[in-house]
Parts: structure tokens; sequence; C-alpha cells
């Protein structure tokens, strides 16, 4: 056991410091290390870790960190091929999502950071890591109705902020499926690229978040659109592909305006660094 936490450690650390230096810093909530627990696969697949359901030819190089205090509230499967090593699929407390996590290849980290939510949501999730080397991060608080994440190309990333908001039929992709090529190159135009949700982000019904974004902090998708540039902060775009439609805005996850809704978010804008890509 003291070697599979050691062994834990280690790749817990080295996750946090993504090529973009947002894991563990303000707004990008990981757990709390001293209160989780460590398996492998063949543990869950023996039962052992409550509501999580490995299937798949694991092995015991794959860990799963979970918090047995306050395990998951619904089902996490997990499927795995022959081709998956040293995957990390760390689950954190109060976790409400119910996602179905599909890993293809080595070193593979899947962080949902669980945390109480305001308003209670289905939690439905599908996320698929096809490459080496690739990262999903769900932040603390943040909720999803019914979201598909898919990641290609090697150490690739999907980061969504704390207090995110995701509604039903979203999709965050960092790549198009298909190769694009140049037909005078030879070259693929359609390279791989990573997705970043900031914190408090509202994605709509049926939001697509293309590779190579960042939507920014307290900012709001319309519903049906698709995101194919950065989206500053405190701004709400629509439209395929999306466009500004309003600039100083936010949202409050309740039906109306709470008194201290935008003091709490002017401080969370205050204390978490605006995304620069090239990091």
């Amino acid at each position: 056991m003291l070697e599979r936490i050691a062994e834990f450690s280690e790749k817990f650390q080295s996750s946090l410091f993504d090529r973009h230096g947002l894991l563990g810093s303000s707004g990008y909530s990981v757990p709390d290390i001293g209160k989780l627990e460590t398996c492998t696969f063949l543990d869950a697949q023996a039962k052992r870790v409550p509501n999580v359901v490995v299937e798949g030819e694991a092995d015991g190089s794959n860990l799963i960190v979970w918090a047995p205090h306050s395990p998951p509230e619904k089902l996490v499967r997990i499927l795995v091929t022959r081709h998956v090593k040293s995957a990390l699929v760390i689950l954190g407390d109060a976790l409400t999502l119910r996602p179905t996590i599909r890993l293809f290849n080595e070193e593979q980290t899947v962080i949902l950071s669980g945390g109480e939510t305001e308003v209670g949501h289905a939690g439905d999730m599908l996320i698929d890591l096809w490459e080496r080397g690739q990262t999903v991060f769900f932040g603390r608080g943040s909720t999803s109705n019914a979201s598909r994440l898919s990641l290609a190309g090697a150490e690739r990333m999907i980061v969504v902020g704390d207090d995110c908001m995701l509604a039903d039929g979203i999709s965050l992709s960092t790549h198009d499926m298909h190769a694009v090529i140049d037909m005078k190159t030879g070259q693929m135009m359609n390279v791989p690229g990573d997705v970043i949700l900031e914190p408090h982000v509202w994605l709509a019904r049926n939001v697509s978040i293309a590779k190579n974004v960042c939507v920014g902090l307290g900012s709001v998708v319309a519903a049906h659109s698709l995101v194919n540039k950065d989206v500053e902060r405190f701004t709400i775009v629509g439209g395929i592909p999306a466009k500004t439609i309003r600039r100083d805005a936010t949202w409050d996850r309740t039906g109306w305006v709470r008194p201290n809704t935008l003091n709490r978010i002017k401080e969370l804008a205050d204390a978490v660094p605006q995304f620069r890509w090239g990091r």
C-alpha cells in the first residue's frame, strides 16, 4: 500500500505541472490529497470502491484516487483497453457527476474535483481520451447535464475551471475527428489543440467548443452555438460561428440575481489570472 501511495503522489504532483500552469491555482481547485485514498483499477473491479465500476483489461499500474469519507454519489464507469497503462483517475469529495470515462492509451489523467453544488444536475458526462499523456480537469462545484469531452492529439488537455455550468448537448473537443489536408504541402491543417474554460462559465444547450479556444471567466455561450475563437471575460456570445452579443455581462445559477453575486464574481476575477496562450 505504501508503494501505491508513493506512486500516486508522484503521478498527482506531475499532473499539476501542466503546460498552462492552471491546475491547483486559484479557480482550478484540486482535491485535498491528505483526505484521499488510492487503489488500483483491479481493486475497483473487485468492488472495493463504492459506485465505481471498471470494465475491460485493467492492470495494477492504473490508479483511482477517491474520498472514502465522501465517495461518488452516482455511478462512475471507467472503460479501459489493454493499451491503458499508468492511468490516473481522481474523484474528489461530494462528487455528483455521473461520468463514463473511456481510456485508450498510456499516461492519461482525469481529475473530477467534486464539491458541493448550488443547483442539482443529472451529472451525465462522456469523457474520451484517445492518445498518450492527455488530461481532463473538471473543477470544483462545476456541473453538467449532458456533455461530451473528447481528446485526440498526444498530451492535449481539456480544462474546466471551478463553478462552471454545462447544459445538455455540450461538446468540448481538442480535435475535428478527421484530418484536413493542404493539397499543396500535404500537411495537416487542423492540428489538435487544448480547450480551456475559465471559472464561472455557462455553456447553454447544444454548445460546441472547438480546439484552441479559451472561454473567459464569467461569460455565457448561447444555445446552439459553435465557438471557434477565444471569448473575453464577462461576455455573451452566440451563433455559428459565435459572435459577441453583449459585453460586461455575467450570470447566476438561480433564476434571479442574488445580492452577493456580483461581488463574489468580481472577487473571483481578481483572484484568477487571465489565461494567455503560450505560457
